[in-house]
């Protein structure tokens, strides 16, 4: 990767940020007992704080990858 490749975005509509923010969070949770656990982390309360929060990143990225091509009409 290139240093010309990577996208530098910023949300400045905090309650956007704030909603992405939610979304990402509700999905993260309701989605836990549908995801298999690929990192073998297991299941103690530890582990699955680990599996919420790389749902939680994961769907975050896509959430606001898509605001951004949304902002830049890019699709």
């Amino acid at each position: 990767m290139n240093a010309n490749e990577i996208i530098f975005f910023k949300v400045n509509n905090k309650r956007k940020l704030n909603e992405i923010i939610k979304k990402s969070a509700e999905y993260a949770f309701l989605s836990l007992p549908f995801t298999i656990d690929r990192m073998n982390y297991g299941f103690d309360k530890i582990s699955i704080s680990k599996r919420i929060n790389n749902i939680f990143k994961g769907k975050i990225a896509e959430e606001l990858f898509l605001h951004f091509v949304v902002k830049k009409n890019s699709y």
